[in-house]
């Protein structure tokens, strides 16, 4: 947190618990209190305030549907404090009491649309948040995992799945992202294309998404590059020409890194076939690409 924003979020903290010393409030507002304070108090380092607040305040929590909500907050804040082991055993349960509450296990998830999980789960009064609360666990979930260096493309996948139910497009988007980012860092580029061209970008057109067109098609692009489709990728970043103008200073940093880093794969891959074809090449020699330039000011750059 940046420091003015760090010490408006702290005035506000201790305005509202000032409130609720002054009044009588119920738990609900004494849990979003205290679930606030940890998430606050987790951006600062603070884990002994936080496992504090966590203890005294998850006694007098009412029902199972509010200990899920304050676990999975709990979670985020054991997460952002690098606690992993502690915050993926804590998440982990939040995520199996959704799927106790919808009578599936994620056995059930696998190969089902989300149509079709509609029809088999159980459905509790506001069903449609819950899923929405699932969704949010998995991804949670798979962060989590992300920082331990666990590969877990399933959560991601599943959270999809749930996210589509619900109607979260922005959501789904934002999962689908980090599932093809998962699969490059795998180097599994062809599963990285899949997820892109199969949910990503369907998704971005259908819902209308224009705040993520650029920044998801220029993903693409580099996917594209990485799994050798370089003609591809490189016409792929021409069409995102016409929607540079509209981007910040940092949003087109980004896609000129990603454009360098098109240009510099499809560079790499040209070197690697002339030298496969024509073998070793002085330096000094004509470059047999055929432009006339040596060799070391061409392909042997």
């Amino acid at each position: 947190l940046k420091d003015g924003v760090s010490e408006q979020i702290a005035q506000w903290l201790e305005a509202m618990g000032a409130l609720l010393t002054e009044h009588e409030f119920g738990y609900r507002e004494r849990t979003a209190y205290t679930m606030k304070r940890m998430l606050f108090l987790s951006e600062k380092g603070d884990l002994s305030e936080v496992q504090t607040l966590a203890e005294d305040a998850r006694p007098s929590l009412p029902d199972e549907e509010h200990a899920r909500i304050f676990d999975y907050n709990h979670a985020i804040a054991l997460w952002r404090l690098k606690r992993y082991k502690q915050a993926e055993t804590l998440c982990l349960s939040v995520v199996n009491r959704y799927y106790a509450l919808f009578g599936i296990t994620p056995q059930d998830v696998m190969g089902k649309n989300s149509d079709v999980l509609w029809a088999i789960i159980n459905q509790p009064e506001n069903v449609h948040e819950h899923i929405k609360h699932l969704a949010d666990a998995l991804e949670l979930l798979a962060r989590i995992n992300d920082a331990q260096g666990k590969v877990s493309p399933f959560l991601r996948i599943h959270a999809m799945k749930f996210y589509n139910m619900t109607a979260a497009p922005e959501s789904l988007v934002r999962v689908g992202q980090d599932l093809a980012d998962e699969f490059v860092a795998i180097k599994d580029y062809v599963g990285a294309r899949e997820v892109m061209e199969q949910y990503v970008l369907p998704v971005v057109n259908e819902a209308g998404l224009v705040q993520r067109l650029v920044q998801v098609r220029s993903q693409y692009a580099v996917i594209l590059a990485l799994a050798g489709e370089h003609e591809q990728a490189e016409a792929e970043m021409c069409r995102l020409a016409p929607f540079f103008e509209g981007l910040t200073g940092e949003q087109r940093l980004e896609v000129e890194n990603q454009s360098n880093y098109i240009a510099q794969l499809a560079y790499k891959a040209a070197k690697s076939e002339v030298t496969r074809l024509f073998g070793a090449v002085g330096r000094n020699e004509p470059c047999p690409c055929g432009s006339g330039v040596k060799y070391k000011k061409c392909h042997g750059a």
